[in-house]
């Protein structure tokens, strides 16, 4: 008499990140809006300047660049600026004249950490710059090639909980019939899911006590199957 199984099987792998973005905003606030686009376009010009210089051109197409850029510098951009007015109060409740604050968004896209560190040091330290968040990435080739290997950990793992119960109920042997993947999660299907691990990696290096130095946390890649097997 054959049994059917049903069970799922679940992979992860924690990866070191291999890129970097840093968003960075180009900003000034004055009661003149001419004085503040001034103030933006000037800064945006002098990091524009700086970027071609290390990255020609900013390279925007290259969404999958190895990291191999001599400079550290994958790509870049600068966005066009905004502006938006506001009207402090004083404390007698007048109404004090406008104030304008200009806005230019920027994002720098680094394969090396310690060029990633140099320019924010550096930036951190302009006038009308503003350093925003950096967000870990792997590569393309890198995270395609964690998906392989979690997905056939998955299917061993699935299989080896099968055996567990097939053993359980005395059965000697198993046979794959159905593996289904992905699972389906709420909001729609999630084949492989990707998020910042602990990080455990105890780097210790001497650092420049004026520099930034970052330690970002590993990627976990995760995945889950589900498959059915018959056991007799």
């Amino acid at each position: 008499m054959s049994l059917t199984l049903t069970v799922r099987g679940s992979a992860q792998e924690e990866i070191a990140p291999e890129r970097a973005e840093l968003a960075v905003t180009i900003r000034a606030e004055s009661g003149s809006k001419a004085e503040a686009v001034e103030a933006v376009r000037n800064a945006a010009a002098a990091l524009t300047a700086e970027l071609e210089a290390a990255c020609p051109g900013g390279d925007p197409s290259a969404e999958d660049a190895s990291g191999d850029t001599a400079s550290g510098i994958e790509r870049w951009s600068v966005q066009s600026l905004s502006v938006s007015s506001w009207s402090p109060h004083h404390d007698s409740e007048d109404v004090l004249p406008a104030r304008f604050t200009v806005d230019m968004p920027a994002r720098i896209v680094f394969g090396d950490r310690a060029t990633l560190s140099a320019w924010v040091t550096a930036l951190a330290a302009r006038e009308n710059i503003q350093i925003g968040h950096v967000s870990w990435h792997l590569t393309r080739g890198t995270r395609e090639a964690a998906e392989v290997r979690i997905l056939e950990a998955a299917v061993t793992d699935a299989h080896r909980r099968a055996g567990a119960l097939a053993r359980a109920t005395g059965a000697t042997s198993l046979r794959p019939v159905t593996i289904r993947h992905p699972v389906p999660h709420s909001g729609g299907p999630s084949p492989f899911r990707a998020a910042l691990a602990a990080d455990d990696s105890g780097d210790s290096e001497a650092m420049d006590p004026d520099a930034f130095e970052l330690h970002p946390q590993k990627i976990a890649v995760s995945t889950e199957i589900e498959a059915v097997f018959e056991a007799e």
